[in-house]
This record gives structure tokens, C-alpha cells and sequence, in this order.
């Protein structure tokens, strides 16, 4: 979603949602015609105040420990076990949370062409 006049589009606004009732929720409202410059941390996940994110750290550290068990076994470069892990890191880019680096859009890569499959 690009703004013609360059004006920010808040995805509370776009969707048309109480902003009130997202800072209550603490729930992040993205500018949907530009990136936001976030990133998120994994070693601050247990330090959350939310139970949800806090309880992510676990749910993040099994993602990683399959991967590099994949790479363990991986022999060489494109054998099974190198493409099964670099299918799981090929992250998408969710439309509308505008999480990430782009430098002229926010039309993202996820986790870069590097990655794809």
C-alpha cells in the first residue's frame, strides 16, 4: 500500500479500530505505508511483560534447535537435510505490519531473496 500524497496510514485508521483500545491492548499500530524500523530481539522474549511473548521464547529456541539439528546432518550444500533447513528460514512478509528495512516501499522480502526456496 503506497500513499499517493505520502501521508502515514495507520493500520487503526485503515481498518477503522479504536486506537484507544489498542494502547489499552498494548498492540502495536503500524504506519501501513511505510516500514517500521523493528526489530525484535529473541534473547528479551522471556522478559516480557505479556505471558504470550514471554512463553515465545520457548516456542523460538525448539524453531532453531530443528534447524540446526538439520544442519548437523547436513553432508553438503542441497542435500535433504541443508533444504529442509533452508525452508524452514524462509520467512514471509506478512502484508500490513510493515515490520522491517525496505528502503523505497513497504513491500517487503521477508527474509530476503538469499533465503527462497
Amino acid at each position: 500500500m503506497q500513499s499517493s500524497n505520502n501521508k502515514p496510514i495507520y493500520f487503526s485508521n485503515y481498518f477503522k479500530i479504536d486506537k484507544a483500545k489498542l494502547k489499552k491492548l498494548s498492540t502495536f499500530d503500524p504506519i501501513l505505508n511505510y516500514d517500521t524500523a523493528l526489530f525484535v530481539e529473541p534473547l528479551l522474549l522471556s522478559k516480557s511483560s505479556s505471558d504470550i511473548i514471554a512463553n515465545a521464547k520457548k516456542t523460538y529456541d525448539e524453531f532453531f534447535l530443528i534447524i540446526l539439528k538439520l544442519l548437523r546432518h547436513s553432508k553438503q550444500e542441497n542435500d535433504k537435510a541443508w533444504q529442509g533447513a533452508k525452508r524452514l528460514v524462509n520467512f514471509p512478509e506478512y502484508k500490513y505490519t510493515c515490520i522491517g528495512y525496505a528502503g523505497t516501499s513497504s513491500f517487503g522480502s521477508g527474509s530476503g531473496k538469499e533465503f527462497k526456496v
